[in-house]
Parts: C-alpha cells; structure tokens; sequence
C-alpha cells in the first residue's frame, strides 16, 4: 500500500497546488484502476492524498463504515508517514540517505544522516513530524547528521 501510494502521493498538485489533496483523492477514488477494489482504491486515495487529520477525517467520513477505526488509524499513520518521507527529498538532491530508527517506550528517535546542504529538508522535516506524532501518539526526536566522508 505505501509503496504504491508513494507512486501517486500528491498527484493532484499537477492541477492545483492550493488544493492538491483535494485532487489527489478525487482522482484515486472516482477512477477505475485496473486491479483494485474499490476499498483498495480508497485505501490508496486517503494515503496518497494526506495532508492533516483534519483533512483526513473529511475524506474518510462518507467512507466511515467501510472501515474499522483500527483501520483508519493505519491508513492516517500511512499517510504520515508517506508525508513526512516525502519532505526527506524535498529539493530532489538525494541529501538523506540514511535513516535510523530507535523506538523507545515513550518517543521515537529518528536520526538522518545527509551528505550536501541539507538545511530545507531539516525544515520540512521539523514542520511535518507533527503528523506523525499525533498518528504514532508519541513524540518524534529528529537528529541530522552530517557525512563526514562527504567533501561538500
């Protein structure tokens, strides 16, 4: 699922920036696509499209007996996540490339090693971990680290 939403995350920014998840779950709900159901589509339409819970919440809200709250729980985590990867390579230079993960009982500890400049993705990260502390319902520590093997 995650993968296949990466493929289409924000899709709807090609029509209109402002309103792009908007059109980004527009599109993946109301069009066939060879293969998936109609819940898998809507699974892929409320990742795809995460902007907030708020916006979230609208989306699944005619959906809402569809699916378990477990399962919209995992579908906003998803989102987030993709969200927050999603700005890992905001620039489209590749400047993260490595992440490691340590889970403790009451917080996440992220740190991201880069190579190059990395200054907006370390501000896009900081903005967007939000959304996934409040999916995760723990706080999320970030810790940049610079590449000393790299001569930027």
């Amino acid at each position: 699922m995650l993968r296949r939403a990466s493929y289409v995350f924000n899709m709807g920014d090609y029509i209109d920036h402002e309103s792009s998840a908007q059109h980004t779950f527009y599109l993946l709900s109301n069009r066939t696509i060879d293969g998936l159901s109609h819940r898998e589509k809507l699974d892929l339409a409320l990742v795809a499209s995460f902007k907030n819970k708020t916006v979230f919440k609208q989306f699944v809200r005619p959906y809402k007996s569809w699916l378990t709250k477990t399962e919209r729980k995992k579908l906003m985590l998803l989102g987030a996540l993709l969200k927050f990867t999603y700005c890992l390579d905001g620039t489209k230079r590749h400047v993260i490339h490595n992440i490691d993960v340590n889970v403790k009982k009451k917080k996440i500890l992220l740190t991201l090693a880069y190579t190059k400049n990395a200054a907006p993705e370390i501000y896009q990260a900081e903005k967007q971990k939000k959304h996934l502390e409040k999916a995760l319902k723990r706080p999320v520590d970030l810790t940049f680290v610079k590449d000393t093997k790299d001569k930027e």
